[in-house]
């Protein structure tokens, strides 16, 4: 039988899910043209990550500096009071005075160690929508993250109109050549999630009450 990109498609964001829920990463990026159903297929894995934390962010045309990051960690009580130092600091320069106030490479590490955190109570489901229009510096931060949240249980979602750009280049893609309006699941019962540990440097929340 062979399968539809819609079917392809809701199938292989259902293994991401169930990775996630096993407590290993994954991140693909959904590609296509424009209105062909990328975030048709979003809007299906947020319906399906029964269980995880939510976070989203969406590129609009024009922006700047790190737009992208501050959308996903506005959505995350007191982000920086999760993290132990320097990493706080690094990310919390970041956003505020963006890229160029601090090492790339140090904020996607604070980036990491962050979102491994939030992912230590519930598996963690990112989606990043019209990731084309993000900055470039969430972009890097994001493919970042991409590349090593493997032994933490978060799935990351991109969707980004063809052709994609470099820094997305070497991903696992989920690949859209026709038009889908609704993705039709091939999907079976859905996992528990299993318990995570938190990664150091990265402060307990029962130690965050009671400092």
């Amino acid at each position: 039988m062979v399968l539809s990109d819609s079917e392809i498609a809701a199938a292989r964001i259902v293994e991401l899910l169930e990775s996630a829920r096993s407590g290993l990463g994954s991140a693909a990026v959904l590609r296509g043209d424009s209105g062909i159903g990328k975030s048709a297929l979003l809007g299906y894995a947020v319906e399906r990550a029964e269980g995880f934390k939510v976070l989203r962010c969406r590129g609009r045309n024009g922006e700047t500096g790190v737009s992208g990051l501050r959308e996903l960690f506005e959505q995350v009580q007191d982000p920086l009071e999760i993290l132990a130092e320097p990493h706080a600091e690094v990310l919390g320069r970041a956003l505020t005075l963006g890229r160029q106030a601090v090492d790339p490479y140090l904020v996607g590490i604070s980036m990491v160690t962050l979102l491994s955190a939030l992912a230590c109570e519930r598996p963690l489901l990112i989606v990043a929508d019209d990731v084309q229009s993000l900055d470039l510096s969430t972009v890097e931060y994001l493919a970042f993250a991409a590349r090593r949240l493997t032994s933490a249980p978060i799935a990351l979602l991109l969707a980004h109109e063809d052709p994609i750009g470099p820094m997305l280049r070497g991903l696992p893609q989920i690949h859209l050549t026709e038009a889908i309006e609704r993705p039709v699941s091939v999907a079976g019962p859905t996992a528990p999630a299993r318990a995570y540990e938190y990664p150091a440097p990265v402060k307990s929340r029962a130690g965050r009450r009671s400092a």
